[in-house]
């Protein structure tokens, strides 16, 4: 099993560089963006189309960003790809989620789809690195073993694409639907804002059977391997987690009503300031 602190260095690294791409990919306002962002009708599209000055919260008075990253910005990007260059397999295309380390899990996988969006974006690299980067990934995730025949395995050997333990030897252990949900959001940012990868990406999508993932109610669930060997089956989730995985699942046109709810939760105040 993957200790914690073992994680820190590469996925601080990937952190960094998805934080990056906030200042600089969005700039256009491409339309999946757009799908992601807009609520309540805050963003009309005549909005969209015009330059926003940066603004200033009346709350905490911090100043709003966007454009091009600063020099220094920059090159802490192109560090950060390093990460990602180092650690993905030639023959699977997956990207270990500790550097020397050759396991990954659906959350880590979709960490290195949103780099991979980034690295394009900001044209660290070109088209052709990201087009066979891509597809690889993709036509492996389309070809892993799934759990049960029902969802990825919690994780997965990046050699050789096997389902594996939590101490990376091959068996398989449940699904979960927080991470499935992660990997959908950044699995739906690629079909729209790159069509011709469309068609892989369904291809990925529509193998997947999520019957027992999410219910009538709009409530997630995950899978894990109980007494006798039995599929069992847990609400999983919580606050934060529970309700960025539901939007995952919306995007494909899940009802997720009840995952998508904040509550329950209380507040505690903290030097004035209530706390969620």
């Amino acid at each position: 099993m993957t200790k914690p602190l073992q994680r820190v260095g590469g996925l601080a690294l990937a952190l960094i560089f998805i934080l990056l791409v906030i200042a600089g990919i969005v700039t256009s306002k491409p339309s999946w963006y757009r799908s992601l962002t807009q609520e309540n009708g805050r963003n009309t599209p005549e909005s969209l189309k015009k330059p926003q000055e940066p603004s200033r919260s009346a709350e905490n008075g911090h100043p709003g960003r966007q454009g091009p990253l600063t020099p220094r910005e920059m090159s802490m990007a192109k560090a950060a790809w390093q990460y990602f260059v180092a650690s993905t397999q030639e023959n699977t295309g997956l990207a270990n989620a500790v550097l020397s380390y050759p396991s990954t899990t659906m959350w880590d996988t979709a960490s290195y789809i949103a780099a991979l969006v980034s690295a394009r974006e900001l044209e660290i690299i070109d088209k052709r690195e990201f087009d066979l980067r891509t597809l690889k990934l993709l036509g492996s995730i389309q070809g892993l073993d799934l759990f049960r025949g029902e969802l990825p395995n919690k994780a997965y050997n990046t050699k050789t694409a096997e389902k594996v333990n939590y101490e990376n030897k091959p068996g398989e252990i449940g699904f979960s639907a927080l991470d499935i949900g992660r990997m959908m959001v950044w699995l739906y940012i690629l079909k729209q804002r790159y069509p011709y990868l469309a068609n892989s990406v369904d291809g990925v999508m529509l193998k997947w059977k999520f019957c027992n993932a999410v219910d009538a109610k709009g409530k997630l669930y995950g899978a894990g391997v109980g007494g006798n060997n039995q599929t069992q089956y847990f609400q999983e989730g919580r606050l934060g987690y529970e309700e960025y995985a539901a939007k995952g699942f919306a995007l494909w046109g899940f009802d997720t009503r009840q995952a998508s709810e904040a509550g329950p939760f209380d507040f505690i105040e903290i030097f004035g300031v209530k706390v969620p």
